[in-house]
């Protein structure tokens, strides 16, 4: 008799098997899903009516946000970007275009200082990283729990001015099913090169 994978085996598995994929994405292929989902996050503003936002500053193994803040910038949209505390909680800045890698987790994170608690209640669609991201709104992050608990802070806020949180991730990256544990917080919607899906 097969035994069925632990979740956190399962999800180790697969997140290693998409750090494989996009490592073998070429030059192009990414510059074209940097283009994309410049356009997709644009779309996203523009749905939601907002003039803010918040996003992140991507690696070089996440579809690319860069494009979209430079025009972010450029139009005065305003985007809080994540700061990483050692305890494993995020804060947020404002994106002034000055960044530096955080002393300890090796991430990029913006320059600029902290903005007070609570900087994410109005401030219109949060978009965050993931792996992949499953068709019930199933998110499969990276291991470290940061954006969890800022999810499950975000339960605080009162529903009139709490963010719709929404995962980016590539085209292939929107599966049936990711795996499952209590701790994993559900998103709102998924933005891909090819277009925006909101989970029901």
């Amino acid at each position: 008799m097969t035994t069925a994978p632990r979740p956190a085996d399962e999800k180790s598995r697969l997140r290693a098997e998409v750090r494989a994929r996009r490592r073998e994405r070429d030059a192009a292929a990414l510059a074209a899903v940097e283009r994309a989902t410049s356009a997709r996050l644009r779309e996203l503003l523009t749905a939601t009516g907002g003039r803010r936002m918040a996003a992140f500053l991507s690696t070089p193994l996440e579809p690319s946000t860069r494009l979209f803040l430079r025009w972010a910038r450029a139009y005065g949209v305003e985007v809080l970007l994540p700061v990483p505390h050692d305890d494993g909680r995020l804060g947020w800045a404002l994106d002034t275009g000055e960044e530096r890698l955080s002393a300890r987790w090796r991430v990029p994170e913006p320059a600029g200082p902290e903005l007070p608690p609570g900087a994410l209640a109005g401030a219109g669609p949060v978009v965050i990283p993931a792996a992949l991201v499953d068709r019930a709104g199933g998110r499969l992050g990276w291991g470290g729990g940061f954006y969890d608990r800022a999810l499950a802070e975000l339960d605080r806020i009162p529903a009139a001015d709490r963010p719709e949180v929404w995962a980016l991730v590539h085209d292939d990256e929107l599966v049936d099913r990711v795996p499952r544990e209590r701790h994993d917080r559900p998103v709102d919607g998924v933005a891909t090169p090819a277009g925006l899906v909101r989970f029901a």
